[in-house]
């Protein structure tokens, strides 16, 4: 048995506060909101077209009683409303044709970002009582999922996984003037020796609550301050040495590493030539 404890900066005793920008779009779907979206598109041609119009008798007079003010003329008054309901449409048209662009250019540029995202999931892998020091799942393990309506799900491992016979035995969480404290302890599987046990590395993922895991998540990647590995013995009191203080493994905070970033752990295929 022995217990992780990971320390955290001060200002990270109480969780931060996250915030997502949310992007509204807005469609029109209905008659009335394409009439007061055209309505904008064609005020805004029709007194486009009157200062134009404004201008060009300032600089020929000659021209100023049928352009420099509104409604001299009904015909002139008419045909301007005429074109700015043409050109409004037209403005219309190709804004709302902007998406459409955009979707082509990017599937020219970045097909992949337009492709569905195929169905994803979490898997946990437990070791058996007596199965030894561990095994490692390689990627592109293939996976099925529980019969429904006599269909099965198919899956592959994104990353190789190493399986190890430990449990997660308690939980502490505990903030004071230093800062913030996180202690895990963890347990052999069964009959299991830790001597057994080789491994490297050791992965935890943040489960529960989305803002609570986000919140540990930043802190652990920006905020951690030191790691301190605690040897325990069967009864959970810490090993002690010749001296009769207590075993302290100090980890360094760089070997803390997020997962999912690497090539080998990607979730899809990621063409070279988009990078």
């Amino acid at each position: 048995m022995f217990e992780y404890v990971f320390r955290l900066a001060k200002r990270c005793a109480n969780y931060p506060q996250f915030y997502t920008q949310i992007f509204h779009y807005r469609f029109t779907t209905g008659q009335v909101e394409k009439t007061v979206s055209f309505n904008h598109y064609y005020q805004e041609e029709l007194t486009a077209l009157r200062e134009s119009g404004r201008r060009f008798s300032e600089r020929n007079p000659a021209l100023a009683p049928f352009l420099g003010q509104a409604g001299q003329d009904p015909d002139v008054e008419r045909l301007l409303e005429g074109v700015a309901f043409l050109t409004g449409r037209l403005r219309q048209k190709l804004d709302e044709d902007l998406p459409e662009l955009t979707h082509s250019l990017m599937q020219l540029l970045w097909p992949n970002y337009l492709r569905p995202l195929p169905s994803v999931s979490m898997l946990q892998f437990d070791a058996l009582d007596g199965s030894g020091p561990g095994f490692v799942v390689e990627r592109a393990t293939p996976v099925e999922s529980e019969p429904v309506n006599d269909q099965v799900c198919h899956f592959r491992t994104c990353f190789a996984t190493q399986v190890l016979p430990l449990k997660l035995t308690h939980l502490y969480c505990s903030s004071s003037g230093g800062g913030t404290t996180l202690k895990l302890c963890l347990a052999m599987n069964g009959d299991s020796h830790l001597g057994e046990v080789k491994f490297s590395q050791l992965r935890l993922h943040l489960a529960g609550e989305r803002r609570v895991s986000q919140a540990i998540y930043f802190a652990m990647m920006q905020k951690l301050k030191g790691i301190t590995l605690l040897p325990l013995d069967a009864m959970g009191e810490p090993l002690l040495n010749s001296s009769g203080k207590a075993i302290e493994l100090m980890i360094p905070v760089e070997q803390v590493k997020p997962v999912g970033f690497a090539e080998e752990e990607s979730l899809i295929p990621y063409p070279l030539r988009r990078r």
